[in-house]
């Protein structure tokens, strides 16, 4: 017996025994077998389910007594005793309101994107597929809202559920949601309870998420969950991504475009990991925002990504945030400041800025606001900052205290290098400032108490290139240049 193919032969009335035989194939060695045990399938106007040995329903000796015309009717038989399903090629054409819902351990596995599609052809207010057990797999489909649905897809806990864990969702896309969909409409991952987090270790790999049409609510949204990850993703939309009061999330390698006025990502509640990621956003204010959810807010890891055209910002309007490090992250042509602190209502604190590169930020290089405290700003270049109409400064601490301006290295920035307005108890060694059109570094406010110490620095056209006004503050041991 030849070995059988990945996927069953083309559908039609007259091929069930070509499509049995696919689901009995064995390798010469009989070690082999299909690892489907239902297959549905679609002639563009009918659906047909058979098993290993016979068809169950939709086919011509209808024996399942479900209308073959209904996807939705079809599709909710297979999932009721599956363990693992094929959906052929082809569009399945759903009804929105009539939900399907996965309640079992099972795989579900499509012939891939843009070959297997689920469309909905009415429309609904909540979402038409959802999956609601543990251990399952979801592969090679394509979720197609078709402009009516207002929800779609969710992965949901409620609170009678026992803990609902490993979910994997591969090589899946997302799309067509209309204007006005409920929040979270195109993608929910949802702990209904809202309280322990007991959906946890779910993953996106290698998905496109994309939606044309402007909305004001987020696409995709991750609530009260722990160890979401996205990996490998392709996000086009056009509002947020965001991880709401969830823990331990990670989005890793993966690309953000699309968003015309609101943030890519954002960052609630703590531990999370965003690393060789792309955000090209030309234009878009926020790529990246970093919000409070809680006295626990922040523990985040910033590392190894791309912004084009925008930029970081860690917003404390709703509480505190602590222990951030942003690392080793290039920044080009930033619309506004590449990297932005704004503890400008509760504390931000204990943030790492280490190693990253900026270039041709329109704003401040790296911005940061009252009430921040103990932050590191290490190890970072800065070219050509402050391109827009006002004096944008290179590294800006306002009204800050207890922070740490090390060994960072800015060359041509529009006015000052490192500009202190009224900030107190820091400490800035070791800079090199180089091409200065204004003062270096200097202190304004009632910037005092601070120690300026072993920096290179050199102004245009002139030899004060360091100025401190503090009459506590200390300058010592810096070498100012004139070019």
């Amino acid at each position: 017996m030849s070995y059988p193919a990945k996927y069953p032969p083309a559908v039609n009335p007259e091929n069930w025994n070509a499509m049995v035989d696919f689901f009995n194939g064995f390798t010469p060695e009989g070690i082999f077998k299909n690892p489907y045990d239902y297959m549905i399938v679609t002639d563009g106007t009918n659906y047909y389910a058979c098993n290993s040995y016979q068809i169950i329903f939709g086919g011509p000796d209808d024996a399942g007594g479900v209308d073959g015309e209904d996807a939705n009717a079809v599709i909710k038989a297979v999932f009721a005793t599956a363990d693992c399903v094929y959906l052929g090629p082809g569009i399945f054409e759903i009804d929105g309101t009539d939900k399907i819902t996965i309640t079992r351990s099972m795989d579900v596995f499509g012939a891939g994107i843009g070959k297997t599609i689920l469309k909905d052809m009415v429309g609904s207010n909540v979402e038409w597929f959802r999956v609601n057990a543990s251990h399952v797999r979801i592969e090679g489909i394509t979720f197609d809202g078709n402009n009516l649905s207002k929800a779609m897809f969710h992965i949901k806990r409620h609170e009678t559920d026992g803990d609902i864990f490993d979910i994997v969702i591969r090589d899946c896309q997302f799309t067509n949601m209309p204007t006005g969909h409920v929040a979270g409409g195109l993608v929910t991952v949802w702990d209904v309870e809202q309280k322990d987090l007991r959906l946890y270790d779910v993953t996106f790999d290698r998905c496109i998420f994309n939606n044309d049409p402007e909305t004001t609510y987020d696409n995709v949204a991750v609530s009260y969950c722990k160890n979401v990850t996205f990996r490998d993703c392709y996000f086009d939309l056009s509002k947020v991504v965001i991880l709401y009061n969830s823990e331990e999330c990670r989005v890793i390698g993966c690309v953000f475009t699309g968003f015309s006025a609101f943030s890519n990502l954002v960052l609630g509640r703590r531990k999370h990991v965003v690393s060789g990621c792309l955000f090209s956003n030309p234009g878009v204010s926020v790529s990246l925002r970093i919000v409070s959810e809680g006295s626990d807010s922040g523990y985040h890891t910033i590392s190894n990504n791309t912004f084009v055209g925008s930029y970081i910002n860690l917003d404390d309007a709703a509480g505190s945030i602590s222990h951030v490090t942003i690392a080793n992250n290039i920044f080009d042509t930033s619309a506004s400041y590449a990297i932005g602190v704004a503890a400008d209502v509760n504390a931000i604190t204990d943030i790492n800025i280490i190693g990253d590169s900026i270039n041709d930020s329109v704003g401040h290089g790296i911005y940061v606001e009252a009430r921040a405290q103990r932050i590191t700003i290490t190890g970072n270049v800065l070219e050509t900052i402050g391109t827009g109409p006002d004096a944008y400064k290179g590294i800006y601490l306002y009204q800050c205290t207890k922070c740490v301006v090390n060994s960072n290295c800015i060359r041509n920035p529009d006015s000052y290098g490192i500009y202190l307005n009224g900030a107190t108890y820091n400490i800035i060694d070791g800079n090199q400032i180089v091409n200065s059109t204004s003062v270096a570094i200097l202190e304004a406010g009632a910037a005092d108490y601070n120690i300026v110490s072993n920096n290179i620095a050199e102004r245009a056209g002139s030899s004060t290139a360091i100025t401190t006004i503090g009459a506590h503050s200390i300058e010592d041991n810096n070498i100012e240049i004139a070019s």
